[in-house]
């Protein structure tokens, strides 16, 4: 048991370090915010935001 914890800890110490060791700067361009979409006369728009775990697309998929 102690052995699988030990390997365990090793494998993500590895994982973990591989990615903070790549680089990930990003340039000027992608710092900038995207240019804002136009809406078309008699048109609204609404900006909707979620993680990936809260599992909402099937929702928005409902009401597409």
């Amino acid at each position: 048991m102690k052995l699988a914890i030990t390997s365990l800890c090793s494998i993500s110490l590895v994982i973990t370090l591989f990615f903070s060791m790549n680089n990930t700067a990003m340039s000027d361009v992608q710092k900038k915010p995207a240019p804002a979409p136009k809406v078309e006369v008699g048109q609204e728009q609404i900006t909707l935001g979620a993680g990936c775990f809260w599992c909402v697309e099937p929702v928005y998929q409902r009401i597409a």
